[in-house]
Parts: C-alpha cells; sequence; structure tokens
C-alpha cells in the first residue's frame, strides 16, 4: 500500500506520538509488522523506542542502505559539526533498520 505525502506525515506522527494515543493503542503497537523510515532523523525514527524497550516488538524496520549507512557511521558523527551532531545520534538510538 502506497500512502500520499499528507497520511504518511499524520502517520509519522501518530508513531512518534503514540505511546500517548488512547485506548487500544498497545495493541495496535503490537500488531506492526513492518515500519518503513523514509529517513533517519528523529522526527521519523524517535518513536521507534520506549525507553529503551521497542516500542513495536513485532515490527521490522526498513529504512534505505544509503541512509542507513550515513546516520549510523560513528566516523561520519565525528566529523559532523557540532549543530548536526544530534541527528546522527537521534538516528543511533532508535533501533537499526
Amino acid at each position: 500500500m502506497r500512502l500520499s505525502f499528507e497520511k504518511a506525515r499524520k502517520l509519522s506522527s501518530r508513531i512518534s506520538t503514540g505511546l500517548n494515543a488512547p485506548y487500544g493503542s498497545e495493541a495496535r503497537l503490537q500488531k506492526a509488522e513492518r515500519l518503513i523510515a523514509d529517513h533517519l532523523h528523529a522526527d521519523h525514527v524517535g518513536g521507534l523506542m520506549n525507553g529503551d524497550k521497542l516500542a513495536f516488538p513485532n515490527a521490522t524496520v526498513r529504512a534505505d542502505q544509503h541512509d542507513a549507512d550515513f546516520w549510523l557511521s560513528q566516523a561520519n558523527l565525528d566529523k559532523a559539526p557540532a549543530d548536526a551532531k544530534g541527528f546522527f545520534q537521534g538516528a543511533m538510538a532508535s533501533p537499526n533498520p
């Protein structure tokens, strides 16, 4: 199923706040089987963890290999300007796709 940009944006927002959603949300989080991150910025992958636990424990997370290679690289984090390091740290704090 392909989502429009607007629907994907709304879904991303709901995923990021899904742990605080109304009744039944825990069951929905358990049912998720596949999550696709269009890129690894915190606004797209920040809701994948609930503290030190997976927010979607039964889901497989997918992302573009080039994006993962770039944002999950310690070498890239080390040479990034100070104001960009948070983007790398946010991606690294999420479960690796």
